[in-house]
């Protein structure tokens, strides 16, 4: 590990977006969505709050992977990155 400031950074930011994706029994509703609610429109709403959600837990990974000298370059590695993102924060999703 070369830089273990940008590690614990990406570590923090991972934390963050695990404690704003908790919700419980009583209300299936995340603390992130409640913190930021969605727009409603005439007909539906935007919930943007999972966008933001998925863009913290990458920029997380990206720090973390970035603090052990593995530069992510490439379109495929930016989209298995994403891919790996997805796959942990619905893993991380409190049911």
């Amino acid at each position: 590990m070369k830089n273990k400031k940008e590690f614990i950074k990406g570590f923090v930011l991972i934390f963050i977006g695990f404690l704003l994706g908790i919700h419980t029994t009583t209300n299936p509703t995340p603390i992130f969505e409640k913190i930021i609610p969605p727009i409603t429109l005439r007909v539906s709403s935007l919930h943007y709050a999972g966008v933001i959600w998925i863009i913290i837990y990458y920029i997380g990974f990206k720090k973390i992977l970035e603090s052990f000298d593995l530069k992510i370059i490439k379109e495929r590695q930016k989209i298995g990155l994403l891919i790996g993102v997805l796959f942990v924060s619905t893993l991380c999703q409190h049911k």
